[in-house]
């Protein structure tokens, strides 16, 4: 199977799972179509960046550095990353128990993805500090599932 035929087998897992999050919900809290597509394709990057796609993602940032150059390829990935968290602001004043539920899931891939490189007899002491800050993460997400049933609850 070719990996964008995974990618798009991912897409669809991803665009099904939103859906049914938009099936389970109030009126009130369902998401816009378009919003939709975009976590199912969070979802596919995600799962195919880490399970399917992770032994070439050294050679392609090799490549692409050596192309522009590695500080034009850092400051693209920062404006990129700004790019995406304005992104999920925007996605948080829409639905803030959607996107507590989005962190608290991409808090616990990113757990397991730390958790899964340590090793005995290395040190050790990033990966506690990454999984600390991500404890912090979930917390957040849990906490904004809480605010936004607590707003809900308010406005009945």
């Amino acid at each position: 199977m070719f990996p964008w035929t995974k990618l798009l087998i991912l897409e669809g897992v991803g665009v099904l799972v939103a859906f049914a999050y938009n099936w389970l919900q109030d009126e009130r809290d369902k998401i816009p179509v378009p919003a939709v597509f975009l976590i199912g394709a969070f979802l596919a990057f995600v799962s195919y960046a880490k399970y399917i796609h992770a032994d070439t993602d050294r050679r392609a940032f090799e490549q692409v550095s050596s192309i522009i150059g590695i500080h034009a390829l850092q400051i693209g990935i920062t404006v990129a990353i700004v790019v995406l968290g304005w992104m999920v602001h925007w996605l948080k004043t829409l639905n803030q128990k959607l996107y507590g539920w989005i962190e608290v899931g991409f808090g616990t891939i990113c757990v397991f993805s730390v958790a899964e490189g340590m090793s005995i007899g290395g040190s050790l002491f990033a990966s506690w500090v990454a999984l600390g800050g991500l404890a912090y993460v979930v917390a957040r997400g849990f906490s904004n599932i809480a605010e936004a049933k607590k707003i809900a609850a308010d406005n009945l």
